[in-house]
């Protein structure tokens, strides 16, 4: 039994599962005070005892059983019964077998409670009919004519024993109303008040319409038991000596006495109508498997007229008690007849039958092996081709298959044929004439004029080959696709080669080759809605290593994060830009995705607040200040948190920020420390770590406007090291004449970046960037800036390259022209 299906319907009609704590058995299992005579696993062994070779087998040995406990002591109130329907309907079962039977009172009666009882029983079974529930019952052991029984005057009788008791007590009870002799005796029933068992497919319990339920409940099929008059094993079927029947009541007929099946944990014969429906219950099943998509009203009609078939196999009832119904219910016909035809199709192999290809239409050309199959309800299938003939046998299941091969050499013939294969499948289905089915399959054979030209995309999109005649032309495919890549046409060549002309005639296989140009990759621009969402992308683009240092620097103003490039450089560590009153989430989730061990404030509280330092210590512990009284103290400050400087020293103008941005690039990547200074003088610490540093090289950047020539010679002077100064007439023409300048000196324009000139927040957080890679950083103000004239000189040299900052700072047009001047396409 299938516990997960399987329930107790006898507390209060409400199903309950699990286990009984009182047995350690589920709750559905009998129990002391219930009838012992092994009736469940009776029936339960008609319907589905398994095929294992000991016993018995069942009608349908695959069907999954649920037993629904509608009896308790033997005894069944009309909540039990409505339950076990309902519940059958709820929990998805095919068929419900019903080896049980009521005595309803005189219905329709003239007391509403004896009404109430077939109309609330019938609803629960037109519910389960209604759910798609076959529904079955046992007719009853009491050798009534059950479509008269309403004109037994022994209901009177019935009526007033009932009417002496209480009506709850009575109404709704199993009663056997037969006695020892079984004979009709209503008081014999209201004294037993017994019941017989519950076993079956799904619920075991049985009506169209009168006093025998369910058995008469519209939407249950009522079954009357047969049995062999006679000890021969070909005698005569007759209706069993203690069955009712009925010529209007009763749906079909089963073998019902002496049947011998499971008992307990053992085998034994029992005779009854209860060994009777579970036979048509069990066919059910057959035919529920076979069609399980027909309806309820599709299985009876079906299942009746099968039983028709074997109406003669029943004697006719010489006393007039009509017993046989549709006639005997007839499981062989229920897996064989009525089938669809099989379903037969055709392949061949031409790799030993590691795949196989539809034989219609094909062409086959050399060796192969064709196999047909046919499944379904098939007993044999063969095929004719080639001149040979093959076939092989079904199994006798109705959801079987055959299958046929062959093995053909065409690769002798010299030119193209057309077969035929044909082959035949022969159907179970022995009540219907068009179950076999014949099918011819054309194919081509051989070798014609015909050339394949194959076409190779290279990399690219797939192109269909095409099968042409020879002498004829094939045709000019679309052009196929590759990513980054240009189509340069057909060649006969992979690499090399001549372009195809597809105006010539082709004179055998071939394959074409596509050739490919690769696309400039497109300039990039890195930008956000706000300064530090512009700080994100330029950061995330630089693809920094995590765990290592970063500089937090103020997004609110220049001098410090531009003197911190040089230090950002010996550190190889990104530059953050956050307000100066409290940490973005922008630098939050940078500073979360670059989880570095330490981190260095550039500034002093006034630029970066205590606040944001408290911050920054909640995801780094290691945080340290580095500042001065003024930006030109901080810068030096910077320069001496360093070590392994190079050997170049950069000044820049403290009060401004231009030409420090387009320098800043170099520093990160030379390690060159950047001094920011005053106009017309150094400060005594200013020259103590010029001095100290030992520098070959120092570059001035900016006009005499910005560093004087006093100062620049100064450097030079208490230095000794080569003097470069950097400047042009106006601040984009200085960045011009830097880039200009580093080209010659340690950097390239490979991933250079382009920002405005306008203002300092989106270049403070590129300089890290193109440093990292080496590269340049330029200034523009519009697509005539000299920083894109300047480009042009590289152009197709570089595959990489960035604007910061969205349109509002550096619009299409200008970052249009970056682009053409590089060689690389339009950023997006």
């Amino acid at each position: 039994m299938n516990s997960t299906y399987s329930v107790d319907c006898t507390v209060n009609g409400i199903p309950q599962q699990g286990t009984d704590s009182s047995t350690g058995h589920p709750v559905w299992w009998p129990t002391a005070g219930d009838d012992a005579d092994k009736h469940g696993t009776h029936v339960s062994g008609t319907i589905a005892a398994s095929h294992n070779g000991s016993g018995v087998d069942g009608v349908n040995p695959n069907t999954t059983l649920a037993a629904i406990r509608v009896l308790k002591h033997n005894h069944t109130y009309l909540e039990q019964e409505v339950c076990g329907y309902v519940w059958a309907a709820k929990a998805g079962m095919d068929v419900t077998n019903a080896s049980i039977g009521n005595r309803s009172p005189d219905y329709p009666g003239k007391y509403a409670v004896d009404k109430a009882y077939d109309t609330v029983l019938q609803r629960a079974v037109s519910y389960a009919t209604k759910n798609n529930v076959v529904n079955v019952a046992s007719a009853g052991n009491n050798k009534l004519d059950i479509d008269n029984i309403h004109d037994d005057t022994s209901l009177d009788r019935m009526r007033r024993q009932i009417e002496k008791r209480q009506p709850r007590e009575v109404i709704g009870q199993a009663i056997d109303a037969s006695n020892n002799e079984n004979t009709f005796n209503p008081l014999t029933g209201l004294a037993n008040q017994q019941s017989q068992g519950l076993g079956g497919s799904g619920l075991s319990l049985a009506s169209n319409k009168g006093y025998i339920v369910p058995a008469m409940l519209d939407g249950v099929l009522a079954v009357s038991a047969v049995q062999k008059r006679g000890t021969y094993s070909v005698a005569p079927l007759s209706r069993a000596n203690y069955s009712n029947y009925g010529s209007s009541s009763i749906d079909v007929a089963a073998p019902g006495s002496n049947v011998y099946s499971t008992y307990g944990t053992n085998y034994a014969y029992m005779s009854g109508t209860s060994m009777a429906s579970p036979h048509v219950a069990g066919v059910a099943s057959l035919l529920k498997s076979v069609h399980p998509d027909y309806s309820v009203s599709q299985i009876e009609q079906l299942l009746k007229k099968q039983a028709k078939e074997r109406y003669n196999d029943l004697e006719a009832p010489a006393d007039g008690a009509e017993y046989r119904g549709a006639g005997l219910v007839n499981a062989y016909a229920a897996v064989t007849e009525d089938q669809e035809q099989p379903t037969v199709s055709a392949q061949y192999s031409t790799d030993g039958g590691s795949s196989w290809h539809d034989l219609a239409n094909a062409r086959i050309s050399g060796k192969a092996t064709i196999r047909v199959t046919a499944t379904g309800a098939v007993s044999s299938v063969s095929m004719n081709v080639d001149g040979q003939n093959r076939s092989a046998q079904g199994g006798d299941s109705y959801n079987g298959n055959a299958t046929a091969t062959v093995d053909v050499d065409f690769s002798t013939l010299t030119a193209v044929e057309t077969c035929s294969l044909v082959l035949k499948a022969y159907g179970l289905n022995y009540d219907v004439s068009n179950d076999d089915v014949s099918k011819t399959i054309q194919f081509q054979a051989g070798r014609d004029a015909y050339a394949t030209v194959t076409f190779d995309s290279n990399g690219g999109s797939t192109i269909a080959s095409q099968n042409i005649h020879i002498g004829t032309m094939a045709t000019q495919p679309m052009n196929p696709t590759r990513s980054g890549y240009t189509f340069q046409g057909w060649y006969t060549a992979k690499n090399g080669g001549t372009k195809y002309d597809f105006s010539q005639t082709v004179n055998g296989d071939m394959t074409l080759y596509a050739h490919w140009a690769k696309e400039p990759n497109a300039l990039q621009r890195l930008a956000g809605d706000t300064r530090y969402d512009t700080m994100g992308a330029v950061v995330n683009a630089a693809n920094w290593k995590t765990g290592g240092t970063v500089i937090v620097a103020s997004g609110g103003n220049y001098p410090d994060a531009l003197a911190a490039s040089g230090l950002a450089g010996t550190m190889n560590a990104p530059i953050i830009l956050t307000d100066g009153n409290i940490l973005s989430p922008q630098d939050q989730s940078q500073l979360n995705q670059l989880a570095p061990s330490r981190i260095v404030i550039a500034g002093g509280a006034s630029a970066i607040s205590n606040t944001v330092m408290n911050s920054l210590k909640n995801i780094c512990p290691n945080v340290q200040r580095v500042a001065g009284e003024t930006r030109v103290d901080t810068s030096l400050n910077l320069y001496r948190e360093g070590s392994g400087w190079g050997s170049t020293a950069v000044l820049a103008t403290a009060g401004n920020f231009a030409d420090a941005l387009s320098i800043s690039s170099y520093a990160y990547h030379m390690k060159a420390p950047v001094f920011l200074v005053n106009t017309n003088d150094l400060t005594a610490r200013q020259r103590s770590a010029l001095v100290s540093g030992r520098f070959s090289k120092v570059i001035v950047v900016g006009g005499t406007n910005a560093v004087s020539d006093h100062v620049a010679a100064n450097a030079q002077s208490i230095t000794g090291a080569q003097l470069v100064r950097l400047s042009g007439a106006t601040r984009y023409e200085t960045s011009e004449q830097i880039a200009r300048w580093t080209m010659n000196n340690g950097l390239s324009m490979n991933g250079a970046v382009y920002a405005t000139g306008a203002n300092f927040p989106d270049a403070l957080a590129a300089g890290p960037l193109a440093g990292k890679s080496g590269s340049a950083t330029l200034l523009v103000e519009n697509a005539n800036s000299p920083a894109v004239s300047f480009s042009a000189e590289y152009k197709g040299k570089v595959d990489k390259a960035y604007v910061v900052g969205g349109t509002n700072v550096v619009d299409h047009i200008t970052a249009n022209a970056i682009a053409d001047s590089l060689g690389l396409r339009h950023a997006q």
